[in-house]
């Protein structure tokens, strides 16, 4: 039985190529697996009673799906001179890929905050939340019971603000309910009727 918090590295093997990872052992019920920031690397976080047996199983399992989906996802927010802010196509360009980044973060943080603090209000959640912002390649949002933070995804500032919403609403539920079971989804529902469209338009990364 492994640690709660301890890492492990091993490394995976598919078609010819090796894909480092590393493990982290939580308190948590599923295995879950993502690319790091470099889109080379592997992550996952597993219940520390996992054997190596059933992560390795996970893995290969469900890479082949994760890389047929990094390869399908063409990023269109953006293209030669322009990139979509909010739902809107602006003309614009970067010196560098790093300057891209600071710019759509200081766009993006701002109005995180507000939307969380608007359907907190709504929502009646207290006390309030920390807001975080980074750059994440396998989700949108997520809610962390240790710090009483969210985090999202600076991507969504790509995305109409009613599309944020939902991400926010989504998050916020888990105040509440901190599974998705239907109780959850009730909740949700309740403030963002249009929910079920709205995270299609994220799934098929539909900006306008």
């Amino acid at each position: 039985m492994h640690r709660v918090g301890s890492k492990e590295k091993r490394i995976y093997l598919y078609e010819g190529k090796q894909y480092p990872a590393e493990i982290t052992f939580k308190r948590m019920r599923n295995i879950v697996l993502r690319f790091d920031k470099s889109g080379e690397g592997l992550l996952l976080s597993a219940p520390y009673y996992s054997t190596y047996l059933s992560i390795d199983s996970m893995v290969k399992k469900y890479l082949p799906k994760l890389l047929s989906r990094k390869k399908k996802a063409i990023n269109p927010s953006e293209g030669e001179g322009w990139i979509y802010l909010l739902g809107q196509k602006e003309a614009m360009r970067f010196e560098s890929e790093e300057a891209k980044k600071k710019f759509l973060k200081e766009k993006a943080m701002p109005l995180f905050e507000e939307r969380v603090r608007h359907y907190e209000e709504v929502m009646g959640v207290k006390p309030p939340y920390k807001v975080k912002g980074r750059f994440m390649t396998s989700r949108y949002g997520a809610n962390s019971r240790k710090t009483h933070s969210l985090s999202f995804s600076i991507e969504l500032i790509h995305y109409p603000v009613a599309v944020i919403d939902s991400v926010v609403i989504h998050e916020l539920a888990h105040h509440f309910a901190f599974d998705h079971s239907s109780a959850f989804y009730k909740i949700v529902l309740t403030y963002c009727p249009e929910y079920w469209a709205l995270h299609t338009r994220l799934r098929k990364r539909q900006y306008e």
